[in-house]
């Protein structure tokens, strides 16, 4: 499915180029937080 992206596909080519994996994360955690004095904002995705 990922290949089927224009912006990826033309990046990597097709699934064969080896430097083109896919990946997941499993049960994981995301904080993120900037300079705008704002509180972090909390993923749990």
């Amino acid at each position: 499915m990922c290949i089927a992206n224009p912006i990826v596909k033309s990046q990597y080519g097709d699934d064969a180029n080896p430097i083109f994996e896919v990946f997941y994360l499993a049960d994981a955690h995301a904080v993120i937080a900037d300079f705008s004095g704002n509180p972090p904002k909390e993923y749990d995705l």
